[in-house]
């Protein structure tokens, strides 16, 4: 009965008993009390969300059980470590206009998607202008692994930089 979940996960409690009952309830170290629906026979279910640590009692016929643990652990967001480009980085004339950004991604449940966001700025002073775009890495994340690294070559003319133009970004990993 001591349970272990991930916060925000719907615990399912289905318990047979060898006898018939008229009433069974879990009662939570908060007051709250849930009542389990007969099923079928002896069967009796019911289901809550989890979202913190705590105690609860099986209650058959007003008859309660010892205390048992209700452990909600956090899920921890994505860790993300970008390896290249080091940070101000340059790129003089004659070299090739391209940046490749290569990163690790690390999540305790899995990673679902990833993506770079850049950020060109045009101009200076007042007359700055910036434009956001969305790139996708090109990776499949359809089996949630822990860990990526992941490897994304951009060609800087086709985000419409020109010299003098600055590029930001960032990483963005959706947690599984």
């Amino acid at each position: 009965f001591t349970i272990e979940a991930e916060e925000g996960s719907a615990i399912a409690w289905r318990l047979n008993l060898n006898v018939q009952a008229k009433q069974v309830d879990l009662i939570f170290n908060n007051g709250e009390k849930m009542h389990l629906k007969n099923t079928a026979g002896n069967n009796y279910e019911g289901q809550k969300l989890i979202s913190k640590s705590g105690f609860y009692q099986v209650s058959i016929d007003g008859k309660l059980s010892d205390l048992y643990q209700l452990q909600a652990t956090k899920d921890n967001p994505p860790v993300i470590h970008i390896k290249t480009p080091q940070q101000y980085t340059y790129i003089d004339a004659g070299e090739a206009p391209r940046v490749t950004i290569n990163t690790a991604l690390d999540d305790d449940y899995g990673i679902s998607n990833a993506f770079i966001y850049a950020t060109v700025a045009k101009g200076s002073g007042e007359a700055v202008k910036f434009k956001e775009q969305k790139i996708d890495f090109g990776t499949s994340f359809s089996g949630h692994n822990p860990h990526y690294d992941l490897q994304k070559t951009i060609n800087l003319p086709s985000l419409g930089m020109e010299p003098g133009d600055e590029l930001y970004f960032y990483v963005q990993a959706q947690d599984n």
